[in-house]
């Protein structure tokens, strides 16, 4: 997608859903990859907000129970 169809389309949240790793399980939460990516997305001045909807421990048929409510909360 170029740079002007980025401009175009609204912008929405970016939904993580993911395990310990995403949760930033054992690590303080600012130095795990989902803050990061917020704190890079906010530096190019990206008008994207970041949900972290991870749980440690999820597995992928957690997640799916909970996409649909969690599409329709974000």
């Amino acid at each position: 997608m170029t740079s002007s169809a980025n401009a175009d389309r609204e912008s929405g949240p970016i939904l993580v859903l993911g395990d310990s790793i995403s949760a930033a399980y054992g690590i303080p939460l600012e130095q795990g990859w989902v803050a990061l990516l917020e704190d890079k997305l906010k530096q190019h001045s990206a008008p994207y907000a970041v949900v972290n909807a991870s749980i440690s421990g999820e597995t992928s048929a957690g997640g799916l129970r909970r996409l649909s409510s969690l599409l329709q909360r974000y």
